[in-house]
């Protein structure tokens, strides 16, 4: 009679925890964070201010009233190699008092979504994504959870060719 009791209160506390739980989730990081550095971050008491430059828009991190999320993505440098460094960004606000949010395509504007690669190469500026959209739900007064997968054409305008850009994440965002 001992051993069922202790196998029911086992299974009891199995069953409790998991998917029913908002703040459970199955982390997915984009797969080029293995070949280099990812960074997942957020800052309170800002916003993003766009500039139009002579060669694109810039998107540039200000003092503010809004939450600005960060995912930077820096590949591994090959030394034999010149001029090969490359940093992909993604930023985006939302207002500062919100404890979760949804951004789909028609807000992307709005909530400023901005991809750029950053590198010795000819196109620098932020750029709006196509598709997609971003979830998160605030986990803790540092973090946040955060779900996105989009489409970016960055190249669409100089090549036809070129392949549109996917990201795809479900992670942890720290304060920074």
């Amino acid at each position: 009679m001992k051993y069922p009791s202790i196998f029911y209160i086992l299974m009891l506390l199995a069953f409790s925890c998991g998917k029913d739980d908002p703040t459970y989730f199955e982390e997915k990081i984009p797969e080029n964070c293995e070949s280099g550095k990812c960074d997942f971050n957020y800052s309170d008491n800002s916003q993003i201010q766009i500039e139009v430059e002579s060669f694109g828009r810039l998107g540039q991190v200000v003092e503010g009233e809004n939450l600005v999320f960060k995912y930077l993505y820096q590949y591994d440098d090959q030394p034999s190699i010149a001029d090969d460094e490359l940093t992909t960004e993604l930023v985006f606000e939302i207002p500062g008092d919100k404890n979760n949010f949804t951004i789909s395509e028609e807000d992307f504007v709005n909530n400023k979504v901005l991809y750029r690669m950053i590198c010795f190469c000819g196109n620098v500026s932020h750029e709006f994504p196509s598709c997609g959209s971003i979830t998160g739900i605030r986990l803790s007064p540092n973090s946040w959870r955060v779900n996105a997968s989009l489409t970016i054409d960055y190249y669409a305008e100089l090549d036809a060719d070129f392949d549109p850009i996917e990201i795809e994440f479900n992670t942890v965002f720290a304060r920074e």
